[in-house]
C-alpha cells in the first residue's frame, strides 16, 4: 500500500482493507496461514514485524492480529506498506454436529459425561440397530415411482 492512501486514515480503516485484500487471496484456495509479517518502508529504512501461530489460522483471524501489528509500527512516517501470509496450507473440512464444540476441555468434559449417563443408564445412549431393508427403504419415494 503506497504512502498517499496512508495519510490521514484511522488505524482500523487500513486494518480492514489490508484484512479483506489478504482474505481474498485465501478463500479462493482454501487457504488456512500460520504466519503473519507486516513490513513498513520509512525514510529511515524498513521495519519489520512478525507474528507466527501454531495452529492454521482462517481469513477471520487476521484483522487482530494485523491491527496489533501495525498498531506497533504505524507511527513512524511511511512511504509503503506491506502486509504478507506465509505457512500456507488448504483448511481441514470437517461436518459441524450439534455436540461439535472448539474448546477441547469442554469436549472432555461433554464425553466424561456421556460416560457418567452410559454407566448409570445403559440404554440411554443405545441407538437401535437399523436393518438394510430399513435402510434401503429410506431412500425410496412412493410418489415417485408411481
Amino acid at each position: 500500500m503506497p504512502a498517499e492512501d496512508l495519510r490521514g486514515r484511522d488505524l482500523s480503516e487500513i486494518c480492514r482493507e489490508l484484512s479483506a485484500a489478504l482474505a481474498e487471496s485465501l478463500r479462493p484456495g482454501g487457504l488456512g496461514w500460520r504466519e503473519l509479517a507486516v513490513s513498513l518502508r520509512t525514510p529511515e529504512g524498513e521495519l519489520r514485524r512478525t507474528w507466527r501461530s501454531g495452529r492454521l489460522l482462517d481469513a477471520a483471524d487476521l484483522p487482530p492480529h494485523l491491527r496489533r501489528l501495525l498498531g506497533a509500527l504505524l507511527p513512524a512516517p511511511a512511504r509503503e506498506l506491506a502486509a504478507t501470509l506465509s505457512g500456507l496450507e488448504p483448511l481441514p473440512l470437517h461436518q459441524h454436529t450439534l455436540c461439535e464444540t472448539a474448546d477441547p476441555a469442554r469436549r472432555m468434559r461433554w464425553e466424561r459425561a456421556r460416560a457418567v449417563i452410559g454407566e448409570r443408564h445403559p440404554q440411554a445412549l443405545h441407538r437401535p440397530v437399523v436393518s438394510r431393508r430399513e435402510q434401503v427403504l429410506a431412500f425410496f419415494d412412493p410418489w415417485r415411482s408411481r
